[in-house]
């Protein structure tokens, strides 16, 4: 029987899961993800969580608590830096401890990726986790041997997997849950994105849409459907057509953050911002709306900045939506309409 390694419904794997999923496989390692947020698992999330914590964080917890009876591992990784010079949030430093005051616990795979140790230090840190967990098997030396191009083949093919879910999105204009679904579909695997591209190239009738909103935020705040209140959905619902930070490409994201006197310190808050920026600049979408987490502090910074470049250019609206566990669907649901609303007559004025 393969060894079961859980990997928690949230946070990061609205970033990574590709990668992660198609290196543990290709180790010979069963997968096994939490079942998508709900009530019962966020309300056992806050429960378990310290109320200073953010919404993402407590709904980790809730996923944490639905695996860990489940699996023989869970793979919480360490995440310092992902790029020269930049943190990644505090609470991604911390996870795995903060989440071992969880009595039961399986076993935790802690991988440490520290993009400050140099460009190839996440690739030898993934490695140094598979190599141990191979160990764990009691291999003989010819083995041992053995393992050792099956690590590298596996931190290949991992590597090849996300950058094919990031074409589709920038190229294709997919959110992530379409390109994992598109992945994991027969057409998905056979078929790369051919197109190329800057920014959001929507399909799916995107052009018959009534309103173009740019939805920018942590992809754990935007695509988990219960912590958004669904938002992706009530947006397309309402007529628009929605561009979110993952469709715009590393490239023109560090065009954006290089006209600034100094970046950002976080790695994913500067994706954020740079994404916002080049929605701003190329007045391709008719109104911004930027989604957070209640009591994050990165996210309250880049959003200020944000807002004043927004009233810098004055023609584009934006509007903050703040989350937590207390959010409810209605008041989400009221603020959109009232906010496509100004759109529409903006348009008439």
């Amino acid at each position: 029987m393969l060894a079961r390694i859980g990997v928690p419904r949230a946070l990061l794997y609205y970033k990574y899961y590709p990668w992660w999923k198609s290196f543990f496989e290709e180790l010979g390692f069963q997968v096994v993800v939490s079942c998508p947020t709900n009530k019962a698992l966020l309300v056992a999330g806050v429960a378990a969580a310290s109320d200073e914590t953010c919404l993402p964080v407590k709904a980790f917890y809730g996923h944490v608590l639905d695996l860990k009876d489940r699996v023989d591992y869970l793979f919480i990784p360490r995440m310092i830096s992902v790029e020269k010079k930049t943190y990644t949030c505090p609470k991604f430093l911390g996870l795995p401890d903060i989440i071992r005051g969880i009595d039961g616990l399986p076993p935790i795979i802690e991988t440490q990726v520290n993009r400050r140790e140099g460009c190839l230090a996440p690739l030898r840190a993934y490695y140094r986790t598979g190599e141990e967990l191979l160990e764990q098997d009691e291999y003989s030396g010819e083995r041992v041997r053995e393992s050792f191009g099956r690590l590298w083949r596996a931190l290949w093919k991992a590597e090849r997997r996300l950058r094919h879910c990031q074409k589709l999105m920038i190229s294709r204009g997919m959110t992530f849950p379409q390109a994992l679904r598109q992945m994991e579909s027969r057409d998905g695997k056979s078929r790369e994105a051919g197109r190329k591209g800057e920014g959001p190239k929507q399909e799916n009738g995107s052009t018959k849409a009534r309103y173009r909103i740019g939805l920018i935020g942590h992809g754990y705040n935007i695509y988990d459907s219960y912590v958004s209140k669904d938002i992706l959905h009530c947006l397309e619902a309402m007529g628009a057509s929605v561009w979110t930070a993952d469709m715009v490409s590393p490239r023109a994201i560090h065009r954006q953050m290089a006209r600034l006197p100094k970046d950002p310190f976080w790695s994913y808050e500067r994706e954020v911002l740079g994404a916002a920026f080049y929605f701003l600049e190329r007045e391709e979408v008719d109104g911004i709306i930027q989604i957070v987490s209640f009591a994050c502090g990165p996210d309250s910074m880049i959003a200020e900045m944000v807002y004043r470049q927004a009233r810098r250019k004055g023609d584009i609206p934006y509007m903050l939506l703040t989350i937590d566990e207390h959010s409810s669907e209605v008041g989400v649901v009221t603020r959109l309409e009232a906010f496509l609303d100004m759109i529409h007559r903006g348009r008439k004025g």
